[in-house]
């Protein structure tokens, strides 16, 4: 969708340019040319715009109606554009979205005492709608410590397989697949603990709805135009999700923001 809008804003911008810069080229450059100081000591560019026009010359009036045929003509092509090219396309493509991505939403800046899976349960399903209508919430996690053990381990082991595999020795081989097994099942036995340890839960969830309805009605009441609490988002495709900006520390975050 991203791809076929950006199609469709370079169309609509070549259209603008052909309504506004040819109508403009016709009629200003002429006037400035003609009608304007005629110094012959300037280039041929320079008595074609505005620098050609003398102060107080009656040129200089026909320039307000110009900015404002530039300013209507360019907000009427871009509603028209909204309305008959994007809105429908992004009508479709929210009709279209399979689920459980078309009832679920990305929640962000959650205060710190709902950062725990049943107080923000209680919150939308108590606080918000009066009634259940979360069918499942996840909490992005922190998994720093994770990752580093991760990178860590898989270095060890990449770098003794090199030296097992210049010696070839079965035995030394075996050896190590069997530590590698040994590894892979403690890092995820801590994966497990930190799915479901609240402690490691960061400022952002995705919550997934009942129904369509439910979740239209979040991304309404929590819009990041509301100034909410919390910001309710539509979900990008889970392959577009770059995880690692969840993690991002709040004061350097409001630090790169305001840089």
């Amino acid at each position: 969708l991203d791809a076929g809008l950006l199609i469709q804003y370079t169309r609509l911008s070549r259209k603008i340019l052909a309504v506004v810069g040819v109508p403009l080229c016709l009629v200003l450059c002429p006037l400035h040319y003609y009608c304007g100081d005629k110094d012959d000591s300037a280039d041929l560019l320079g008595r074609l715009g505005m620098g050609n026009v003398q102060k107080g010359s009656w040129l200089c009036w026909v320039h307000p109606f110009v900015v404002w045929y530039v300013v209507l003509t360019t907000q009427l092509l871009v509603d028209h554009s909204m309305t008959t090219d994007f809105m429908p396309r992004r009508k479709q493509f929210l009709k279209d979205m399979p689920l459980p991505r078309a009832t679920t939403v990305l929640v962000e800046d959650i205060p710190e005492e709902l950062c725990k899976t049943q107080d923000l349960l209680h919150y939308f399903n108590d606080g918000v709608f009066g009634r259940h209508v979360v069918k499942s919430l996840h909490f992005v996690k922190d998994t720093a410590d994770l990752r580093y053990k991760m990178r860590q381990t898989d270095q060890a082991f990449d770098s003794a397989q090199d030296r097992v595999s210049s010696l070839g020795d079965m035995m030394k081989r075996a050896s190590l697949i069997q530590k590698r097994s040994q590894a892979e099942r403690q890092l995820n036995q801590q994966r497990q603990l930190i799915m479901t340890d609240d402690e490691r839960n960061t400022r952002a969830a995705f919550v997934t709805f009942e129904t369509r309805r439910e979740a239209a009605i979040a991304l309404k009441m929590f819009s990041i135009d509301d100034e909410e609490e919390i910001i309710v988002s539509v979900p990008p495709d889970p392959h577009d999700v770059i995880w690692s900006d969840f993690v991002v520390d709040e004061v350097w975050q409001n630090v790169k923001y305001y840089m």
